[in-house]
């Protein structure tokens, strides 16, 4: 009984041999196919090159485009108070030294420099009382106010102010300008920061 078993086992195994299922795989694995084509070799995408730096002013060669300012001695001009004059000239004397810190120090970093918009919307009347006008300085020129450049102006101005900015040929600069009623006169005054002296402008009546 036990070789009848013996000889059944050893038929089983050689039958299981014979099976395709049991045959020693190739480790290497099938042939490639000679006739089919290779992957496109890959093109990477240009270098990409980074747009220029915009500078929007030459570097800056001094700290200042002016010296600081000093007000000046009240002139005789016909039709207009000196004492109204020298009371005036204080407060643009006062608002220059400010923005002369503000724009050399936007010069140094090649920042576009300040353009305000009048801090009223018409020319203060000093024939009215009480004498000045409450100047609005959140007024804007673009993003640009005399509230956002944090310059301090008297809580009455006796003229309303704006300020130009110009490039010409002698570089950039600005002119503060001034415009009041005074003895039923409109006047103006102009005060320039930069290299185009020409812009300077004393108090002046305006025709009507």
């Amino acid at each position: 009984m036990r070789r009848s078993v013996i000889v059944v086992s050893l038929i089983i195994i050689a039958l299981a041999a014979l099976h395709p299922s049991a045959r020693a795989q190739d480790p290497i694995g099938p042939a490639p196919d000679a006739t089919r084509e290779p992957l496109p070799t890959y093109t990477p995408y240009p270098t990409y090159t980074p747009a220029p730096t915009y500078t929007p002013f030459p570097e800056a060669t001094k700290l200042s485009i002016a010296p600081p300012p000093a007000a000046p001695a009240p002139r005789p001009v016909p039709g207009f108070s000196a004492d109204t004059m020298a009371a005036i000239d204080r407060q643009l004397n006062d608002l220059q030294l400010q923005l002369e810190r503000l724009q050399s120090a936007r010069l140094a970093r090649n920042a576009p420099l300040l353009q305000l918009p009048t801090t009223h919307a018409a020319p203060v009347d000093l024939d009215r009382e009480p004498r000045g006008q409450a100047p609005d300085l959140r007024r804007r020129v673009g993003i640009d106010s005399w509230y956002s450049a944090a310059v301090e102006a008297p809580e009455l101005l006796l003229a309303t102010v704006r300020v130009d900015v110009y490039q010409g040929p002698a570089g950039w600069g600005y002119v503060i300008v001034a415009e009041t009623v005074h003895n039923g006169q409109r006047w103006i005054r102009e005060i320039n920061v930069g290299g185009e002296q020409w812009r300077e402008l004393d108090w002046t009546a305006l025709s009507s």
